[in-house]
């Protein structure tokens, strides 16, 4: 529940400069946070993504310091003898992303009324190949399996992996302009979050 206001405190912890050593081995939190993170993939899950968001944030000093525990989250990370599979997941996420990413930009800069835009989504989901994929963790909850966006306004997925039951989460544009935008901005995270404890 607090994992964001932790996240964001890292940037009062000693976080180390070498290349030599755990960047992070001054900071308890960071240690406690990455180790916590390895044990569970969920909150592994929202862990990476909290700090990919605030590795984003150029306008802050503090975005270099989050790209060191990132680093060394990885690294820890790859240790694991699940880890290389986990790394790949962040992938694919991140791939998604960028699809959406692109999707959004376009239609926040198209013109015309909300109709017209539904349809270019519905549009750039086929194009993009979104609309049937390998079950993939959602990056705003990873206890969903996302499996695909039909051109239907509707988001496929299932909350437990083993089970072929599939359940529908209506996507409204407003969810893809905010959720597939969250390295546009640091104030995104607390939205993130609202999100995440708030329902999907």
């Amino acid at each position: 529940m607090y994992l964001l206001q932790l996240v964001q405190a890292l940037k009062f912890e000693n976080i180390t400069s070498s290349k030599s050593q755990d960047p992070t081995s001054d900071s308890s939190l960071a240690h406690f946070l990455i180790s916590r993170s390895i044990q569970n993939p969920l909150l592994g899950n929202n862990f990476h993504w909290y700090l990919m968001v605030e590795c984003e944030d150029r306008t802050s000093s503090s975005h270099k310091t989050f790209a060191k525990v990132a680093f060394q989250f990885m690294k820890s990370l790859s240790e694991t003898p699940d880890g290389v599979e986990r790394r790949g997941v962040f992938k694919r996420q991140a791939e998604s992303v960028g699809k959406l990413q692109s999707i959004s930009r376009e239609i926040r800069a198209m013109r015309g009324d909300r109709g017209r835009k539904i349809d270019r989504l519905k549009a750039s989901i086929k194009e993009y190949d979104l609309e049937n994929m390998d079950a993939l963790p959602l990056f705003l909850d990873a206890a969903v399996q996302m499996v695909g966006i039909d051109s239907g306004d509707h988001l496929f997925s299932s909350g437990d992996s083993a089970n072929p039951v599939r359940r529908c989460i209506s996507v409204q544009v407003q969810f893809i302009t905010f959720a597939f935008e969250l390295q546009d901005h640091r104030s995104n995270t607390a939205e993130l979050s609202h999100y995440l404890q708030n329902g999907r």
